[in-house]
C-alpha cells in the first residue's frame, strides 16, 4: 500500500470552517489497496455530516478499503470525488429520525480529537461478544488515510483488537461503559503488568540464547537473504529446534478421552470440555495435562484416502492433506497401497518435488511409512502455509497427532524460521514446507550450509507482528 497523502480539500481555502471534509479522487484512493473487497451494497439510503455545510447530505458509497473503511459520494460534489470514513462511522446514518443536531455532532467530534495521541485510553466495542472492554491507542497507521488506530488491550500493547477508524462507532470515552478502577484494582492490575514484563524479559533472555545457540542453516542459493528479514518475512535462513524440541517432555500415552478420565479424574470433575457432546482428546489434554508438567501430546488420528480427479486429464488421485489443530504428525501410516510420497503441490523453486514412503512387511498386514518421522523427529506442520500433502494407491491411513503446550509453541514459532522444517536423515534431506511468504522447498543436507545468526536492528518496529484478536 503506498502512502500518499495527496487529496482534494472543497472549500479548503475558506477559513470559517473549523472541520473542513476532507475529499479524494475516487479513483487514486482506491489504488492505494491491491485487496479486491466485494462492491459494497448502494441500495439503502445514506447520509453523511457535513462539518462544513453544517447538515446531513444524502451519498453513495463507492469502494470498499482496508481497516473498515470505504468511500462514500456526496451528492452535492463532482462525481469524481469522494469522503473517506468506517462503515460503522457516527457521520452515517440511513434514517434522517435518528439524526443527531450540529452541537451534538461536535461534541462527538471533540472528544475524538484526543484519540489521534497514542497512549490515549478509552473503552471498546468488542465485535464477537458486543461487550465494551478498556482499550488504549497503541499505534497510528496513515497508508489508506490518515487516523487509523491500532487498538490493543490496555497495559498490552503487544496483542491488538484490530484497525479502527478514528469516527468508528465502536471506540468511546474511558469509562463510559466500562468501570472506573478503584485504588486496589489498579493495584492488582500493576501486579499483574509486572509480572507480564517479567515474564516477556524471561521470554526474550530465553530466545536470544536459542537464536544464538542453535545450528542456523541456509539454502546455498538464498544465501544473501539469510538474515535480511525477520520471523515470518522474508528471511531464508531457519534454525535447527530439534534440540530444543526434545528437550520438552512428552507424555508417554496415547490420548483418548477415556484414558485422560481415568488417568486424571481430579482435574476434569469441573471440565466444561469432557461434558461437552464430542471432546477432543488431543485439545483437552493440552488443557489439563501441562499442569502435571507435560509439554508435548499425542493421539490418534484415522481417516479414509481422498480421491481427487484431475480435471484436464480426468488422472483420479488419491490423497491424505495433514492440516488441523496439530502442530507436528508422527507415525505417519497407510493401509492398502504399493506406494506412497509426500508431495509439493506448488512450489517452483524445488528442484525435488517429493518424498518417497517406505513400504514396511508385518505380520498383521503391510503398510506405507516415513521411517524418520518419529516422536522425537516429527513432521512439522507449517503456520498459515502449505499443507502437508501426501499422494499413494492406499486405502485408509493413521498417524499420530501432536500438540505442543503454549508457552513451548511460542518459543518455537518466536524463533522466527521461515519454513516449517522436518528432517528425513536416511534420505539426507530437509523438507521445508513455506508460511505465507515463502515458497515450499525439499533440499539435499548439501545444499544447505551453516551460517551465523545476525540480530536484526532493534529500531525495526515496521515488522513486529501482532496478535489480531477481532
Amino acid at each position: 500500500m503506498g502512502n500518499k497523502e495527496s487529496s482534494v480539500e472543497s472549500c479548503g481555502e475558506n477559513e470559517n470552517f473549523k472541520y473542513p471534509d476532507t475529499k479524494y479522487d475516487a479513483g487514486e484512493i482506491n489504488s492505494r489497496h491491491l485487496v479486491n473487497f466485494p462492491v459494497p451494497d448502494k441500495t439503502q439510503d445514506t447520509w453523511f455530516w457535513s462539518f462544513e455545510l453544517n447538515s446531513w447530505v444524502p451519498c453513495v458509497p463507492v469502494n470498499n478499503l482496508p481497516y473498515g473503511l470505504c468511500s462514500y459520494h456526496l451528492l452535492v460534489d463532482p462525481a469524481n470525488l469522494c469522503v473517506v470514513t468506517s462503515t460503522d462511522s457516527y457521520r452515517l446514518i440511513h434514517d434522517l429520525s435518528e439524526a443527531k443536531n450540529s452541537e451534538q455532532m461536535e461534541q462527538e467530534r471533540a472528544w475524538r480529537e484526543e484519540l489521534k495521541t497514542v497512549g490515549t485510553e478509552l473503552d471498546f466495542l468488542m465485535g464477537k461478544s458486543d461487550e465494551y472492554v478498556k482499550a488504549v491507542v497503541s499505534r497510528k497507521k496513515a497508508d489508506i488515510v490518515p487516523e487509523v488506530l491500532v487498538i490493543s488491550p490496555r497495559k498490552n500493547p503487544g496483542q491488538m483488537f484490530g484497525y479502527i477508524y478514528w469516527e468508528s462507532s465502536r471506540l468511546a470515552k474511558s469509562c463510559t461503559h466500562t468501570i472506573q478502577f478503584t485504588p486496589d484494582q489498579l493495584a492488582e492490575e500493576l501486579d499483574r503488568e509486572t509480572k507480564a514484563k517479567l515474564a516477556h524479559e524471561a521470554l526474550e533472555a530465553d530466545l536470544y540464547k536459542m537464536r544464538h545457540t542453535l545450528p542456523y542453516k541456509c539454502p546455498k542459493r538464498f544465501m544473501q537473504g539469510a538474515n535480511s528479514g525477520w520471523g515470518l518475512i522474508g528471511k531464508t535462513g531457519y534454525h535447527d529446534i530439534r534440540e530444543y524440541y526434545r528437550s520438552l517432555v512428552p507424555y508417554l500415552h496415547e490420548l483418548s478421552v477415556d484414558h485422560i478420565i481415568s488417568e486424571f479424574s481430579d482435574l476434569v470433575q469441573n471440565s466444561e470440555k469432557v461434558k461437552s457432546a464430542n471432546p477432543d482428546a488431543l485439545l483437552l489434554g493440552s488443557i489439563l495435562l501441562d499442569k502435571q508438567g507435560y509439554q508435548v501430546f499425542y493421539d490418534l488420528e484415522t481417516g479414509q484416502v481422498k480421491e481427487r480427479t484431475c480435471a484436464k486429464n480426468l488422472e483420479q488421485k488419491y490423497y491424505i492433506e495433514l492440516d488441523g489443530t496439530s502442530d507436528a504428525y508422527f507415525n505417519i501410516r497407510i493401509y492398502g497401497g504399493t506406494w506412497g510420497k509426500l508431495r509439493l503441490w506448488s512450489s517452483q523453486d524445488s528442484e525435488i518435488k517429493d518424498i518417497p514412503m517406505e513400504l514396511v512387511e508385518t505380520f498383521e498386514g503391510n503398510y506405507l511409512t516415513f521411517p524418520d518421522i518419529t516422536l522425537s523427529n516429527p513432521l512439522f506442520k507449517a503456520t498459515m502455509g502449505d499443507k502437508i500433502n501426501i499422494e499413494t494407491d492406499g486405502k485408509t491411513y493413521s498417524t499420530n497427532r501432536i500438540i505442543i503446550e503454549t508457552n513451548a509453541r511460542r518459543k518455537l514459532h518466536s524463533i522466527g524460521n521461515s519454513w516449517a522444517i522436518s528432517w528425513f536423515d536416511s534420505l539426507e534431506i530437509v523438507l521445508c514446507l513455506g508460511h505465507l511468504w515463502q515458497p515450499s522447498l525439499i533440499l539435499k543436507y548439501s545444499d544447505t550450509v551453516d551460517v551465523a545468526y545476525v540480530d536484526p536492528p532493534k529500531n525495526n518496529t515496521e515488522q513486529v507482528v501482532c496478535q489480531t484478536m477481532v
